[in-house]
């Protein structure tokens, strides 16, 4: 029987493990939810919990077997495609940089996180072309060079491998003229090879050019696969990844010299392989961070010495990555772990806190297998490595600390007080996540979080999963928003509004002015004058990283930009009403115009020419203060006197 009719008949939960796509823990919890809902599949059911797409599902479960058989295979990318694990910008995008970067279409896709290892072996292994099927990924390689007396000793590899892996430790002997020079007696010479995999001593040495032989000593493999295949995998990584010896151990990652070029860090630095080993260090070569600090180098004008690298990647990452990191080149990335943390809705987000705590505390420590532990896995916060759990990097470390964490599981439990208090847990299927959505609106204010919770405690019907944001969104709109003046908030609100148009510290044309360019700029810098500080005080903004910022939504769709300027109105009169006020407190024109007459009749006989321009430039500055709407008027009151002084 064949190997894809034997593969056919397994149950889609182990295809999808096997495609490394969902856990065990996910299909028994799968598996149990189907016993009570009857009339789910286990594909709904895995989609519903948010763990795999329905299209991806679907793709194993009515596709997977025909497409086993099916000639001839179409290329891996249109196969990702199909089950939804790529769409068609990612293919496009791997396809357009397969040309540039000279790698292969599943290997950049694993470079990128899109997907695992695994995940394209598998694939490779069962349905795709011939052609594409040596294109075993490797998943993490590490090799180093021992220098004795300057010159190289031995080189150590430990690659692994998705079928498995191997380590292999090659020593250099140099030949002698054209003659082939093998280990003297004494020195090893073994091929360690698992049963039932054959092997040929013509491979017992890779050729790495006619003045260079290495002898494999170690070798250790898990599975029985082709050795010449992932030889041949050995020498295209090490002739990828050279890395230059110095006078002590150096280690290289795989891929570097695509990396170097790709980001023209050659031209950047005297020694790009060390620069790029100083980037991985705080990256340790997350895909993203790895890319963004890279770019950053690359657009640097300085260009960076020999032993200046590791600072001046450390200044870099300080500066552009940590401080204020919510505005920062990585901000996205960051934020998505964030609230994949803190506001998650297949766990419990206080549960992740704990272990991410506790990871936190003991560095490295060993965790049995659960979906708390999956989802941090999945959020790529944490890695595994020989079964224990340490954090993926440095910058992560330093975003999400452990004072951090703490501050946030205080936060945390208070939301379990009040999930208890306001009997949360007997309204949602995921209370967690219904005041997730409460502090959403209300920022945490203690008054409007109480009020929002006892109006989700009164209401009726339970809220399903998926609901929760639909449902607080109803009830702030009907219950706190609309026609706020008649609404629980009332009181509260309307301190507020008082705050601002009856204030006594502070002009309200002030306030309204600052709460609009806060409202029009999103926010505003502090400087602590006496708006500012009013502003504050009555809790209407908050201060954040030294800037001003509205306090919660609700606020400000109470206190909107509409409301602002229909309250700038309000208190800045129309100039027709200025207008009347001036005229009112001036006497009629025609009698202005018979005084100036008589006076200067009086006094013109008295008075020298010099004295009349002067009075003439007088009266038009004082005409011009007076009342700008009468320009004609004024204008014959001074030429009154300009005829006058002339005389």
């Amino acid at each position: 029987m064949l190997m894809s009719e034997i593969f056919c008949i397994k149950p889609l939960g182990e295809i999808l493990q096997l495609a490394d796509l969902i856990s065990i823990a996910q299909i028994e919890f799968a598996l149990q939810e189907q016993i009570q809902k009857k009339n789910m599949r286990l594909g709904e059911i895995l989609a519903l919990q948010g763990w795999i797409k329905q299209e991806t599902a679907d793709f194993f479960a009515q596709k997977w077997s025909d497409l086993l058989n099916q000639k001839p295979k179409q290329p891996l990318g249109e196969y990702l495609k199909k089950a939804a694990l790529l769409d068609e910008y990612q293919v496009k995008t791997i396809l357009c940089e397969q040309k540039q970067m000279g790698l292969r279409f599943g290997e950049l896709a694993v470079q990128k996180g899109w997907l695992k290892p695994t995940t394209i072996n598998f694939f490779l292994e069962h349905i795709a072309p011939v052609a594409q099927r040596s294109e075993k990924i490797l998943q993490q390689a590490e090799h180093s060079v021992e220098v004795r007396n300057g010159r190289v000793s031995s080189y150590t590899l430990c690659a692994r491998f998705a079928n498995g892996e191997f380590k292999i430790r090659l020593r250099k002997f140099a030949p002698s003229g054209n003659q082939r020079s093998y280990p003297s007696e004494g020195e090893p010479h073994q091929v360690l090879v698992p049963p039932g995999v054959q092997t040929d001593s013509s491979r017992d040495w890779l050729n790495f050019g006619q003045n260079a032989k290495f002898q494999i000593e170690d070798f250790t493999q898990h599975s029985a696969v082709s050795i010449d295949d992932n030889l041949r995998q050995v020498e295209t990584f090490l002739e990828q990844d050279k890395s230059s010896v110095v006078d002590h151990r150096v280690h290289t990652r795989p891929f570097s010299r695509s990396i170097i070029k790709l980001f023209n860090l050659d031209q950047k630095a005297s020694r790009p392989d060390i620069l790029l080993e100083e980037v991985l260090s705080w990256t340790s070569g997350q895909s993203f961070l790895t890319q963004k600090l890279c770019q950053l180098l690359a657009d640097s004008e300085t260009f960076v010495p020999f032993g200046e690298e590791g600072f001046t990647v450390e200044h870099l990452v300080q500066t552009r990555f940590i401080d204020h990191w919510e505005t920062q080149v990585a901000s996205e990335h960051l934020k998505a772990i964030r609230y994949g943390l803190l506001q998650n809705k297949k766990c419990n987000p206080f549960s992740l806190l704990k272990l991410y705590q506790q990871i936190l505390l003991q560095e490295n420590i060993s965790v049995e297998d659960s979906f708390v532990k999956t989802e941090l896995l999945n959020l790529g916060l944490v890695v595994e490595q020989e079964k224990t759990l340490k954090v993926s990097n440095r910058i992560y470390q330093y975003i999400f600390p452990l004072s951090w964490v703490n501050q946030e599981i205080i936060r945390l439990d208070i939301n379990r007080s009040r999930i208890k208090f306001f009997k949360l847990d007997e309204k949602a299927s995921r209370p967690y996540v219904l005041l997730e959505e409460v502090l959403l609106w209300t920022s945490s204010q203690l008054f409007l979080t109480q009020k929002l919770c006892q109006l989700l405690a009164n209401s009726q019907g339970f809220i399903p999963v998926n609901q929760e944001a639909v449902r607080v969104e109803q009830l702030v709109q009907t219950r706190l928003i609309d026609n706020w003046e008649i609404q629980v908030a009332s009181e509260h609100l309307e301190g507020i509004r008082n705050g601002i148009l009856k204030n006594q510290q502070c002009q309200p044309l002030s306030l309204l002015q600052l709460y609009q360019q806060i409202l029009q700029q999103k926010e505003v810098v502090v400087n602590n004058n006496p708006a500012q500080r009013e502003l504050l005080n009555l809790g209407l903004v908050v201060k954040q990283e030294k800037t001003l910022k509205v306090s919660n939504r609700i606020y400000q769709s109470v206190f909107s930009l509409n409301w602002v300027n229909q309250e700038l109105e309000k208190q800045s009169p129309p100039l027709s009403q200025i207008m009347k006020s001036i005229q009112s407190q001036l006497p009629p024109p025609t009698l202005r115009l018979k005084k100036i007459k008589k006076s200067i009749s009086n006094r013109r006989k008295t008075l020298p020419k010099e004295t009349w321009i002067l009075l003439g430039t007088v009266g038009l500055m004082l005409v011009g203060f007076s009342v700008v709407g009468f320009i004609a008027v004024k204008s014959s009151e001074v030429q009154i006197l300009f005829q006058q002084g002339k005389k």
